[in-house]
């Protein structure tokens, strides 16, 4: 840490006389600014607690010491200068500049509000008022008390949002001018009981017409054509007629506002879209920011900019305005489609940016975690808070592949045994990383750790780890990140098929994708071949699944490009088909299939309807009893049109609402008062009408003021024709209030709902949804992945397919609980505490997630089963084997989770949280659980890997070396056989001829191989027999594939023999696990294995030339060695049991032989090592398309890169977990305070 210049700080407040009158005037021992400029911060720290310590000792010598240190306390605290914060501003002025007036004037939000404000009230407004209040047109028209109203309601600012709502104003006027016909000409005016039957059969029949977009203004006119007949003249056959004509002529100006100019709703959906597609671009780079990033305040602020819910909220609101699209007459069919195609593009991306978000969370709190090691290995905190073998404190200590048994894995009670793994985890690495000197590594002490800290030596690793990994991954990464930009960015810039193909450069996207998987595979390439240090699996999972997800966007938004590419118009719909769909098909599509389901009342919806129709009926008839029997003389025939505002099927939305309309309707009746009464004209009543309309038509879309502002302005010029009678205003006012009273005791009394049931019912089918979609995941990952039966095969993917298929119920589902939360949060019920929001919002976003962990996992699966015919695919087998049933486990214990969650709901005096906590404890083991399967089955594709690599590269370097002259073919193939079963140590200097016999007599070198051949690992050999070969001095003691047990007498055994290079004696350690060690493919191992096997052959070539055996040993028939004679010799055949032996050798010279040999052998040999490694390094890694095939020869399998998703979208189940334990206590206080205890 850099030292604070405390000297230059001092002497930039205080002038240059004061800071030398300052330092002359204290003791010398004390600091002076200047030597607090040389001294670091601890340095001087330490000076300054002795000067305490020393003032302390002499205080009972000396008490003028203490009273001299007090005084220059003082005079340094009178020194210190402390400048006042600027505020920029006087704290005492609390008014509203006109400044803040002129900004705010040219802001796009406020002019676009008074532009369109006063748009409606000179283009709507004035006209229907002109016509509404003049005495010499008025009569002309029957309806004009209602003209401006219904004009300024019908008003919009989007052209294809204003012919939709002037479609629905024209069937509601035709349906009323049809219904007013007929009951003027069955004459149902003079027949009451006729005319009341009317009124409530007619609003019944109108309410069951469902999801009906003019549905409530059709209830609403079918009332008001009957109740105008009271009007003069209201019973000629032709009166419905003129009314029609009236409202047809209102919406007609209403239409003809929104001409000057034309704004366009397709432009704001497409301006939507860029924000979306930016949005996505965001959400990546503080995603990498949050995941790379050293500034812990950097990773703080990127995680709290990863929500999708902007996203959310576009595909939520997107829909509706895409439906106003096909109401623009210039916008093709074509252009429409494409913009739905890119909706389900941010759809399908949807999935991989929760995968990320995630997977940066995920490792945010992993990185804050290891930073606070922990000193008991039986204590472990996660980043979630639960204790005791909790996720991702015991990831810290698990090495990467430990031995283990997967069946075992989900033995939640074993708590003792777990804690005893991690003891001998942590005594592993302890010993792994201790190194001597003579080893060439730094010693315990040298590293600067302490000896009994095991937490911080593992996090120096994790260090290591992370810091290559992004070394490797950082460049390409921000490659990537700009490419995306541009592509996202051509992507709302650009819609039409052909600009999209030229200008969005998916070509950059394509190369900085590619390029990233290729750093992505060295990084495999590092960690799992390279690496000597264990791999945190926790790590490994959330890093790889990260940049797979960034990788799998790009794909996405490749395949788009190229369909963009190729586009091919006959796959759209064609404009004559969309014509005969939009003018006819839409609207009986399902009529015929909804019409016996709502005679029959077959689903609860229908039921619903039902009783929401009765309800409506029974509140018009209410409304209309009031303006028939209560004040005839004065009355005002539309009244009950407030229930078209106020009329919701809830208590809390009646109420909420009638508060904004009575509001509203009662400042339109004073201000239409005023007008009336205290002005001497027409001119001027208009006039103050008309700027009262302007000014609430500014705030029409400014919440929350605008439900008021909106009645208030359709209401003003309607009043003043009711204004001229007071008696008639006030009959207005009073008929709306008792309307809206009415309507909220029927709301309450005649088929009530019950908002929290509602919300709490909702609740309980998303969770539903999103558990049992995890289930059928969770039984198609039970099954075997690679089935002989094709038909199994198939049946495996139309069960994917029909998952898939239910993400858009679940979704629905997850929807309607947000939608309910604020209707439930608005309850007025007067029972118990205040409803938890916060926690029922939390509560949603839990779930939210919970269902984009699903789609992520159904994803991963669908990409695993998207070939048509199944093949073998061993490494995904056996990784699903061990996975399996801990995901069942996961599976059970979530369900057990949610159902505790639900207890807390409906049976809150029941709900026991120490079991509920119990519950969600266990549950958090199953992630360590998991991890740990995972990467013990993962350790095999591990060793093959290395194997792979390890053989391809010998093969590769002896071929190099047979076209030179270092041996003879038959010595080299000798070689050759002895390097697949030797491991690299300098113990094989010091080994025996005898030993080497030993070795070559158990089996393990392969004979009777051509010079050409190539050797690969097999059955036969000692990858796949339970025999270890030789230690290795840096490969078997810190190898991460396959470790001995901690502490054991192998570990002793090795460490002897790599400590003890002069030992004489050697025999291969036994088997540690059952299955063999495959080391780590470090700098040199490859290359020392080679010469050394070199060595060994020239060295039996010496013994047998000095013991005139000039023959290579041979196997017999029954399994004994002998000796091929020399030519032209008459020796026999002899046993072999006793021929080799170096007792006529001198030892000494034979190891400086080998010595010598071998550094001659490396030498020569190294630059062919160096170019084998390096090609196969290069194929490793190769830069291929992202659309490569998934054969068995790739190096990196992406159905394992896809089984790495499906953990980090489980992990999402771990991570909510907390969130939803704690919304449980405050949900259940709630619930507690409503129901009361059970009678005992």
């Amino acid at each position: 840490m850099d030292s604070i210049n405390l000297g230059a700080f001092l002497r930039a407040q205080q002038s240059e006389s004061e800071a030398s009158d300052y330092t002359n005037s204290h003791d010398s021992t004390l600091l002076s600014p200047s030597s607090l400029h040389e001294v670091p911060l601890s340095a001087a720290g330490n000076q300054i607690d002795d000067i305490s310590a020393h003032g302390k000792r002499s205080v009972r010598g000396k008490g003028y010491h203490t009273a001299n240190g007090v005084n220059r306390l003082v005079e340094t605290q009178k020194m210190r200068v402390q400048h006042p914060l600027d505020g920029h501003s006087d704290p005492t002025n609390d008014t509203l500049s006109l400044r803040s007036y002129w900004i705010a004037l040219f802001t796009p939000q406020v002019y676009m509000a008074i532009f369109y404000a006063m748009r409606i009230t000179f283009l709507v407004a004035l006209p229907l008022g002109i016509i509404a209040r003049h005495p010499a047109v008025q009569n002309t028209f029957p309806a004009h008390v209602v003209l401006p109203l219904w004009g300024i309601v019908d008003s919009r600012y989007a052209f294809g949002e204003q012919v939709a709502f002037n479609i629905c104003t024209l069937q509601c006027s035709v349906l009323m001018m049809v219904w007013g016909v007929l009951n003027n000409a069955w004459n149902l005016h003079d027949h009451p009981t006729g005319w009341w039957c009317a009124v409530i059969f007619g609003a019944f029949c109108m309410s069951l017409l469902g999801d009906v977009r003019s549905r409530r203004m059709l209830v609403l006119t079918s009332v008001l054509v009957l109740q105008m007949e009271s009007l003069p003249g209201g019973t000629e056959l032709m009166f419905p007629v003129k009314v029609c004509r009236d409202v047809i002529m209102a919406t007609a100006f209403a239409f003809f506002q929104c001409l000057f100019p034309i704004k366009s709703i397709a432009k704001d959906c497409d301006e939507v879209m860029a924000g979306g597609w930016k949005h996505i671009g965001r959400i990546a780079r503080n995603s990498v920011t949050a995941c790379w990033s050293n500034d812990p305040i950097e990773c703080a602020i990127a995680l709290g900019r990863l929500s999708t819910e902007p996203i959310q909220s576009l595909l939520n609101n997107l829909p509706e305005k895409l439906f106003f699209v096909t109401y623009e007459i210039w916008e093709s069919t074509l252009r429409l489609e494409l913009r739905r195609e890119r909706v389900a593009l941010l759809e399908l991306c949807i999935p991989r940016l929760h995968t990320m978000t995630g997977a940066a969370r995920a490792m945010v709190l992993k990185r804050t975690h290891r930073a606070q090691p922990k000193h008991s290995p039986s204590r472990h905190v996660d980043g979630h808070g639960a204790r005791d073998g909790a996720r991702m404190d015991v990831q810290i200590h698990e090495p990467y592949g430990v031995l283990g048994n997967a069946n075992d894995c989900g033995d939640r009670l074993g708590m003792q045994q777990r804690q005893y793994r991690e003891a001998e985890k942590d005594a592993f690495l302890k010993n792994m990383i201790r190194k001597d000197q003579a080893d060439g590594g730094e010693g315990m002490l040298q590293s600067g750790l302490p000896e009994g800290n095991a937490d911080m030596r593992v996090m120096r690793f994790q260090r290591l780890q992370w810091h290559r990994t992004s070394e490797i991954l950082w460049e390409p990464v921000k490659n990537f990140l700009d490419a995306l930009d541009a592509v996202l960015e051509g992507l709302g810039n650009h819609l039409n098929p052909h600009e999209t193909a030229e200008k969005v450069p998916f070509a950059g996207l394509r190369e900085a994708a590619t390029d990233l998987q290729s750093k992505l595979d060295e990084v495999h390439f590092e960690a799992l071949i390279k690496s000597e240090t264990p791999v945190d699996p926790f790590l490994y999972n959330n890093i790889f699944a990260f940049h797979l997800s960034l990788i799998v966007l790009a794909e996405r938004l490749l395949e788009y490009g190229g369909r963009m590419q190729n586009f091919d118009r006959r796959l759209y719909t064609s404009q004559l088909q969309r014509a005969w769909q939009f003018f006819f098909y839409d609207y009986w599509r399902d009529f015929w299939a909804e019409l016996p389901k709502r005679v029959t009342l077959a689903t609860p919806r229908d039921v619903r309807i039902f009783k929401d129709a009765i309800k409506m009926s029974c509140a018009y008839g209410v409304g209309a009893m009031f303006t028939a029997y209560i004040d005839p003389e004065n009355v005002y025939y539309f009244g009950m049109a407030i229930l078209m505002g106020v009329g919701w099927p809830t208590a809390g939305d009646t109420m909420e609402a009638s508060v904004y309309r009575v509001t509203g309707m009662v400042c339109a009746c004073s201000i239409a008062y005023v007008s009336i009464w205290h002005t001497p004209n027409l001119t001027a009543e208009l006039a103050i009408a008309l700027i009262a309309v302007f000014i609430a038509l500014c705030f029409r879309d400014r919440p929350p003021y605008a439900h008021t502002a909106h009645y208030c302005s359709m209401l003003i010029v309607t009043a003043l024709s009711s204004a001229s009678n007071k008696l008639i205003l006030l009959s207005r006012i009073v008929g709306n209030c008792f309307t809206v009273m009415s309507y909220y005791a029927i709301v309450v009394f005649i088929f009530p709902i019950d908002v929290l049931r509602v919300t709490y019912n909702a609740q309980v089918k998303a969770i539903t949804l999103v558990v049992d979609r995890f289930s059928r995941l969770v039984d198609v990952i039970k099954q075997p992945f690679s089935p002989e039966d094709p038909a199994q095969y198939a049946m495996m993917r139309e069960e994917v397919m029909s998952i898939r298929a239910s993400r858009t119920p679940m979704w629905v589902a997850l929807n309607s609980v947000g939608t309910w939360l604020p209707k439930a949060a608005a309850d007025p019920a007067p029972l118990g505490n205040p409803y938890p929001l916060q926690a029922m919002r939390d509560m949603y976003s839990s779930l939210r997630r919970l269902g984009s962990a699903t789609d992520i996992i159904c994803t991963s699966l669908c990409t695993l089963l998207s070939d048509s015919t199944p093949r073998q695919r061993p490494d995904v087998e056996h990784i699903l084997e061990a996975v399996a049933p801990v995901m069942q486990q996961v599976d059970e214990a979530s369900r057990v989770l949610f159902q505790d969650f639900l207890d807390a709901l409906s049976r809150p005096h029941e709900w026991s949280p120490s079991l509920t906590t119990y519950h969600f404890s266990r549950f958090l083991l199953l992630s360590h659980d998991l991890h740990h399967a995972c990467w013990t089955a993962h350790r095999r594709n591990v060793k093959a890997l290395r194997a792979s690599f390890r053989t391809k590269v010998m093969n590769r370097t002896f071929e190099a070396a047979a076209k030179t002259n270092i041996l003879d073919p038959l010595a080299l193939e000798r070689a050759r056989s002895l390097s697949f079963v030797m491991q690299p140590s300098n113990t094989y200097l010091s080994m025996s001829l005898a030993q080497i016999g030993e070795l070559e007599a158990d089996g393990h070198a392969p004979h009777n191989m051509g010079a050409s051949a190539a050797w690969s690992p097999s059955t036969n050999s000692s990858y796949g027999t339970g025999v270890t070969s030789a230690p290795s001095q840096d490969g078997d003691a810190s190898d991460p594939v396959d470790v001995p047990t901690p502490g054991s007498t192998c570990v002793m055994q090795q460490s002897s023999i790599l400590r003890n290079v002069s030992t004489a004696t050697w025999a291969p350690p036994p088997a540690t696990h059952g299955e063999d060690d495959t080391p780590a493919v470090t700098s040199g191992s490859i290359l020392r294995t080679i010469a050394e096997s070199m060595v060994l052959v020239r060295s039996a070539e010496r013994f047998h030339s000095h013991m005139g055996l000039r023959g290579i040993p041979e196997r017999r028939a029954n399994g004994s060695w002998s000796t091929v004679p020399p030519p032209g010799s008459d020796t026999p055949l002899t046993d072999d049991s006793h021929s080799y032996s170096s007792e006529d050798v001198d030892s000494a010279t034979e190891q400086y032989l080998r010595a010598k040999e071998q550094a001659e052998f490396e030498k020569a040999l190294d630059p062919f090592e160096r170019q084998a490694q390096e090609v196969e390094r290069r194929a490793f890694i190769a830069r291929r398309s992202l659309e490569y095939d998934q054969a068995e020869g790739c190096t990196l399998s992406h159905d394992v890169n896809m089984l790495l998703t499906i953990l980090v979208g489980t992990d999402m189940f771990f991570a909510e977990a907390e969130r939803l334990l704690k919304t449980m206590y405050a949900i259940n206080e709630y619930t507690r305070s409503r129901v009361p205890p059970p009678k005992r």
